[in-house]
């Protein structure tokens, strides 16, 4: 279904076993990977603690998210982009996240669906 004319760039939910991206590099195919960052459970409050998007005390976890999807596909040709997860809310760690992908990541852009037009993805959503 990946190789049917005219799609060539995917976004799968979660990270992918490492024969998927050598299976991309090979065909040319375009692959924005996702942070295993899956919270979507009260992803709408915005409190400190409401949601683990924006709950300090997890933000190590976020970092290691980030970092290890970066250093585990970063050499990939088939990776055009990063995001930081499925919808998840947004919030301190999301940002901290942003951040410290953009301090490692100076060329591929980084995507975030619940940034909702807040500045810690490159692209907007017309939300």
């Amino acid at each position: 279904a990946l190789l049917r004319e005219g799609v060539r760039c995917v976004k799968p939910d979660a990270p992918q076993p490492a024969w998927f991206y050598d299976v991309c590099d090979e065909l040319g195919m375009c692959v924005v990977d996702q942070a295993a960052i899956d919270f979507p459970d009260h992803r709408d409050d915005r409190t400190v603690g409401g949601t683990p998007s924006n709950n300090p005390a997890r933000l190590d976890e976020y970092l290691a998210a980030m970092r290890d999807m970066y250093f585990r596909m970063r050499n990939h040709t088939c990776v055009i982009g990063f995001s930081l997860g499925n919808p998840s809310g947004n919030g301190y760690n999301m940002y901290k996240a942003y951040q410290y992908l953009k301090s490692i990541e100076t060329k591929r852009p980084i995507i975030y669906e619940d940034a909702q037009n807040e500045w810690n993805s490159d692209f907007y959503s017309p939300q």
